[in-house]
């Protein structure tokens, strides 16, 4: 579901805020506007609107959950019934009980006005949703968003590579012009930044590529600029590519992950840079391709950082599947193939050169 309008719809009650009248209007001397409800381009909108609704389905029935304060779950005789995740306006929910929805859907709309709603989701947030009943299982893919992204950077005849960076390529400083170019780094931070909205969603493989662009948002150079459209010219010859997620998993609920880090391979820092991936059902739900907050003195140790971030991960998501009625099915095995950090990582003793890392 979609509501309309929805930072018009909270009521501001806890302050004073006064506003200018737009064109037009004309206030009696001595008097001005003051805001009643919230409003667009205000500072708090969007908190506002996710308290005014979240205070409903708070009232109507629904649990927080509170690994994650977007998902809620509504519960009839200890049984989950539906679940609902919010983003800004856009709802999505999955529900067990056809009429208990239906009954959901009249209460909603009746407070809020709704702009859409589907008992069926083939597409949500640029995302479309492909689902095999007879097979289970379920695909993500973003094959259009990558068709308007092409069109909208005049890149839909370019030709497609295999990969999304250049083999061994290090984007450094060195490449950033000495004089600005306004024109080039607004362009290059809406390329990026749609990019890095395709990372979010389905395609994983990207992270590291958009990640290295993203290091220059401020003051990218022709280099930078040829980086990030070579990661379009690779979206463009793997644009169906997506994650399925099968109902019939031979141990469902489980999460298992994978992690691995690039020692030092920030050619100015030197900082190492952390890589890791959380599968379940057959496919990934979470992954990140970051650079370290610190730099490590040796590869264990920047290995152990990346454990270390895929471990708070993966502490996240078990909350959130726990709190959702989906415990998962036992510990979650981690891969990690450095020795040393899977010796530091086990033993309860640190040793002096490990010191400084012992929090983690």
């Amino acid at each position: 579901f979609d509501i309309k309008g929805a930072f018009m719809v909270s009521k501001i009650d806890d302050k004073d805020i006064f506003i200018e009248l737009p064109r037009g209007y004309e206030a009696p001397d001595g008097y001005t506007a003051q805001l009643s409800s919230s409003l667009y381009g205000a500072r708090d909108s969007a908190y506002r609107f996710w308290a005014t609704l979240s205070t409903w389905l708070i009232e109507y029935g629904f649990e927080p959950i509170n690994a994650d304060k977007t998902l809620f779950r509504l519960r009839k005789d200890d049984c989950t019934v539906m679940i609902i995740a919010l983003y800004v306006d856009d709802g999505l929910t999955t529900h067990n009980n056809d009429a208990e929805y239906a009954t959901f859907i009249a209460a909603l709309a009746e407070r809020f006005e709704l702009s859409a709603e589907s008992t069926k989701v083939t597409w949500y947030l640029s995302v479309g949703v492909e689902r095999d009943w007879a097979a289970g299982t379920i695909r993500l893919t973003q094959e259009q968003y990558v068709t308007d992204l092409l069109k909208r950077f005049d890149m839909s005849d370019c030709n497609p590579v295999l990969t999304p960076m250049e083999v061994g390529q290090l984007l450094t400083s060195e490449d950033c012009p000495d004089v600005l170019d306004k024109d080039n780094v607004k362009e290059y931070q809406q390329l990026v930044g749609s990019l890095n909205y395709l990372v979010a969603w389905t395609r994983g493989d990207l992270a590291f590529a958009v990640s290295q662009c993203a290091r220059f948002m401020a003051n990218p150079g022709l280099s930078h600029i040829a980086a990030a459209k070579r990661i379009l010219r690779y979206c463009k010859g793997t644009r169906e590519v997506g994650i399925t997620y099968t109902a019939g998993a031979s141990n469902p609920n489980q999460l298992y992950a994978y992690v691995d880090a690039d020692h030092a391979g920030d050619p100015e820092g030197r900082r190492s840079v952390t890589g890791y991936v959380v599968m379940m059902n057959g496919g990934a739900i979470s992954w990140e391709s970051k650079r370290q907050k610190v730099t490590a003195l040796s590869s264990a140790e920047s290995e152990f950082y990346a454990e270390s971030a895929c471990g708070c991960e993966i502490f996240y998501l078990r909350s959130v599947l726990t709190s959702m009625g989906f415990e998962p099915n036992g510990p979650t095995p981690v891969a990690e193939d450095n020795v040393a950090c899977i010796y530091m990582s086990k033993s309860s003793t640190m040793f002096n050169k490990g010191k400084h890392i012992d929090v983690r």
